[in-house]
C-alpha cells in the first residue's frame, strides 16, 4: 500500500502543471484566425493538392482520419483551409483534439483503433508557399528527428509540434522571421529523454523577431547557459514556457529587459542551482502570472520589487527554499493601486513572520497558500474584508500553527458563537491540522456553495451533521480523513449529485468527476450508495459488513473504488463488472473470503487490482491479466493456492506483481 501510494504520488509530480493555465491575454495574443472557405467557391491549386497527397502518402494514418482527402477540391478536406480569393492552401491542422493518441502512446488501453497519425513528415510541405498555420501536435512520429526543412516555410506564422514524439530542435527554425506562435512542448514518451532531443544553443530564438508564444518545454536546455539572454530580444513575447527543462543557470541581472509585452512567465519543475529570485523580475511589469514551482529557488523573498509589478493576477512559488519576511510580498502586492492579484501561492518554503493587516486590501484575492512555512503570529483581523469572494485558505499546515489560533481564528473555526454567520461565501476550503474539533464549525452550515472541503486531521470526534449532507448535491471534494468521527453513514441508493465537471489531478488530472475521500476515521454502518461519484476512497475506517451487492449497478460511474483498511466480509460483488471504466479497484487489508471471481475480461481500462490482505481462497483465475492497461497487481496475504497460471504472460504493462505469502505451489513460468 506505501508503494502504491508514492508511486502515484511521483506521477502526479511529475504530470504536475500539465498543461498549464496560459492567460487569456496571451492566447489572444498568439491566435491567428483562420480564413473560412465555405463562404464562397474555392478554387484548389492543383500542384498543391499534388504536395498534399504526397504528404499524406508518407503518413501512416490507422484511423483514417484523413478519408476525405479525395478528389479535386483540396479545400474541403479536413484539416486544410484555403484562401478565399487565391485557393491557396495557408492552413493545415492535424492535431489530434481527441487524446486518444496521447493516452495510447503512453500505454493506456483507449477503445478503437489509434488515431495518432505517423510515418514522416514529407518534404512535399515546401510546395505549399503561402501556408501560414502548421500544427501537428498530439501525433505520434515515433521519435523521427524534427525535420530541418521546416524552417524554410518562410510565412509560417504558426507552428505547434507538441506531443508528436518529434526529437530536436531544429537552429533552421530561426529563419521563421514571421513566426508568433511556436510550441514545441516535447514530452514524447518513451522518446523524451533521447539525446537528440537535447538544444545547447538558444541563438536562433532571437531571430524570431514576431514571436508573441514560445513553449519548449521538456526540451533539454541544461547546456543552453544563455537562455534568457538570447530570449530576451523578443520585445513581442507575450508568454514564455520552459517547464521542466532541465535548466540549471538563472542569470541574477540582465543589463536590460527587452520583453516588454511579457504577460506570462513558466519556469516551473527546473532545479536551478545556487539561484534566488533574479532581480530582473522586478522590471517585468506587464507580467499577470509567474510560476516558479519546484525549481529549487532559494534566498530572500525580498529580491523582487513586488510593488512594482501591479499587473500580477497569478503567483505560484510553492515548493521551493525562499526564506525571508512573508509581509514584503503581501505588502508590496497590496500598495498596487489597483491590486490585481487573484492567486498567491507560497506553501512549502521557510519563509517567516507575520500575515501583515494589508492582505485585507488585496480585494481580488481567491486563493492563498502558505502551508508548510514557519510563519507565526495572528491571523490580521482585516481578513475579513476578503468578503464575498471564493477565498481558499491553506494556513494551517505550518510547524507553529499554535500561534494562529488567538482571537480571529476562534471567530472563524470554532463553536464560541453558533449564531454567527461569516460576512463571506466560500467555494472551497482547505483546512489542515487546525485542530477544529471536537465539533464541526457550526458556520460551514451557512456555506451553500461549497464545492471543494478538505477538513483532515482536525481532532474532528463529531457525528457527521445532518447539514453536511445536504451539500452533497453540490459537493466535488469531500476528505474528512484522519479524524476521529463516528455515527452511522446513512443508507444512501440514489443521493443526488449534480456538479460533474471538477478535473480531479487523480494520476495526470485527466479524470473528471466527485471526490469523496473519508480516509483514516473511525466510521460504521452501512456503504452509501452515490450514483455519479468517480472516485470513492473510504480507506482507512471501522467498516464492517458485506459491500453492498449493488454497488456497481448503482455506482456505474465509478473510476476509483477504494475500499481497503476495513472490516468488510463476504465476497466480491459480481455487480462491480457493470462499472466499465473502473481504473482502480482496492479492497485490501479487509475480511473478505471466497475464490477471486473470474470476470476481469468485462473490466477492460483497469490499471490497479489490489485484492491482497483478505482470506481469499482457491487459484488465481485465468482472466486477471486480461486488461491490457493492467500495471498493479497485489494478491498477497490470503490463502491462494495451486501454480502460477500461464495467463500471467498476458499482464505486459505491470510495474508491481506480489502473491507472496500465499500457499501458491509449482514451478514460476519462464
Amino acid at each position: 500500500m506505501a508503494c502504491w501510494k508514492i508511486l502515484v504520488a511521483l506521477l502526479v509530480l511529475f504530470f504536475l502543471c500539465f498543461p498549464l493555465p496560459v492567460s487569456v491575454k496571451a492566447i489572444k495574443t498568439t491566435s491567428l484566425p483562420l480564413r473560412n472557405t465555405t463562404e464562397a467557391k474555392v478554387r484548389c491549386v492543383e500542384s498543391e493538392r499534388n504536395a498534399l497527397l504526397r504528404f499524406k502518402r508518407s503518413l501512416t494514418d490507422p484511423s483514417d482520419r484523413l478519408a476525405s482527402w479525395v478528389g479535386k477540391e483540396c479545400c474541403i478536406w479536413k484539416g486544410v483551409n484555403c484562401d478565399i480569393q487565391t485557393g491557396n492552401v495557408i492552413s493545415l491542422d492535424l492535431n489530434d483534439r481527441t487524446n486518444n493518441c496521447y493516452w495510447k502512446k503512453i500505454g493506456y488501453l483507449i477503445p478503437g483503433n489509434s488515431t495518432c497519425l505517423g510515418g514522416k513528415i514529407s518534404p512535399a510541405l515546401l510546395d505549399l508557399h503561402h501556408m501560414e498555420y502548421l500544427n501537428l501536435g498530439g501525433n505520434d512520429f515515433q521519435g523521427l528527428t524534427t525535420p530541418n526543412f521546416l524552417g524554410c516555410l518562410e510565412k509560417l506564422q504558426y507552428l505547434n509540434l507538441s506531443f508528436s514524439s518529434l526529437i530536436g530542435v531544429p537552429p533552421s527554425l530561426g529563419n521563421l522571421s514571421n513566426l508568433q506562435y511556436l510550441s514545441l512542448r516535447a514530452y514524447s514518451y518513451p522518446y523524451n529523454t533521447v539525446e537528440r532531443n537535447w538544444v545547447k544553443d538558444l541563438n536562433w530564438v532571437s531571430c524570431l523577431s514576431s514571436l508573441k508564444y514560445l513553449d519548449i518545454s521538456y526540451v533539454n536546455l541544461s547546456s543552453a547557459t544563455l537562455w534568457l539572454e538570447f530570449i530576451n530580444k523578443l520585445p513581442s513575447l507575450a508568454t514564455l514556457i520552459l517547464q521542466n527543462s532541465s535548466l540549471h543557470y538563472l542569470p541574477h541581472s540582465l543589463p536590460k529587459w527587452n520583453m516588454t509585452s511579457l504577460s506570462y512567465l513558466c519556469l516551473s519543475q527546473n532545479y536551478f542551482v545556487n539561484s534566488m529570485l533574479p532581480k530582473w523580475l522586478s522590471n517585468a511589469t506587464t507580467l499577470e502570472a509567474l510560476v516558479m514551482e519546484y525549481s529549487n529557488i532559494q534566498g530572500p523573498i525580498s529580491n523582487v520589487e513586488w510593488g512594482k509589478l501591479c499587473n500580477l493576477r497569478k503567483l505560484y512559488l510553492g515548493q521551493n527554499k525562499l526564506n525571508g519576511d512573508i509581509s514584503r510580498v503581501v505588502e508590496g502586492l497590496s500598495s498596487c493601486s489597483n491590486m490585481t492579484i487573484e492567486v498567491l501561492t507560497l506553501g512549502v518554503n521557510v519563509l517567516t513572520g507575520q500575515l501583515p493587516n494589508s492582505l485585507g486590501h488585496l480585494k481580488n484575492l481567491r486563493i492563498l497558500s502558505i502551508s508548510f512555512n514557519m510563519v507565526s503570529g495572528p491571523v490580521p483581523a482585516s481578513i475579513e474584508q476578503l468578503s464575498r469572494q471564493s477565498f481558499t485558505k491553506s494556513l494551517c499546515k505550518t510547524p507553529s500553527i499554535e500561534s494562529f489560533i488567538p482571537i480571529l481564528w476562534k471567530k472563524f473555526f470554532s463553536n464560541l458563537s453558533n449564531e454567527w454567520v461569516p460576512p463571506f461565501s466560500l467555494s472551497a476550503i482547505e483546512l489542515r491540522s487546525c485542530s477544529l474539533g471536537p465539533k464541526f464549525p457550526t458556520w460551514l452550515n451557512t456555506q451553500k456553495q461549497l464545492q471543494w472541503v478538505v477538513l483532515s486531521n482536525n481532532s474532528i470526534s463529531d457525528a457527521i451533521p445532518p447539514w453536511l449532507w445536504t451539500l452533497c448535491s453540490q459537493l466535488q471534494y469531500l476528505d474528512l480523513s484522519d479524524n476521529q468521527i463516528g455515527g452511522n453513514l446513512p443508507r444512501i441508493v440514489n443521493f443526488p449529485l449534480t456538479y460533474q465537471s471538477w478535473t480531479m489531478g487523480f494520476y495526470f488530472s485527466y479524470y473528471y468527476g466527485v471526490v469523496v475521500d473519508l480516509r483514516s476515521n473511525r466510521f460504521h454502518g452501512l456503504l452509501p450508495l452515490w450514483p455519479n461519484v468517480t472516485h470513492l476512497n473510504l480507506a482507512n475506517n471501522l467498516f464492517s459488513g458485506y459491500i453492498p451487492l449493488n454497488i456497481g449497478h448503482v455506482m456505474t460511474k465509478l473510476q476509483v473504488l477504494d475500499l481497503s483498511g476495513n472490516a468488510f466480509i463476504g465476497s466480491i460483488p459480481h455487480s462491480i463488472t457493470r462499472v466499465k471504466q473502473l481504473l482502480r479497484l482496492d479492497l485490501s487489508d479487509n475480511h473478505l473470503s471466497g475464490k477471486i471471481p473470474d470476470w476481469w475480461y468485462d473490466l477492460q481500462q483497469l490499471q490497479v487490482i489490489d485484492l491482497s490482505g483478505n482470506n481469499l481462497s482457491g487459484s488465481i483465475p485465468p482472466s486477471v491479466c486480461s486488461p491490457l492497461s493492467l500495471f498493479w497487481l497485489r494478491l498477497c496475504r490470503n490463502n491462494l493456492s495451486g501454480e502460477l497460471p500461464q495467463s500471467l504472460r498476458n499482464c505486459k504493462s505491470l510495474l508491481a506483481l506480489d502473491i507472496g505469502e500465499n500457499k501458491i505451489n509449482g514451478t514460476i513460468p519462464e
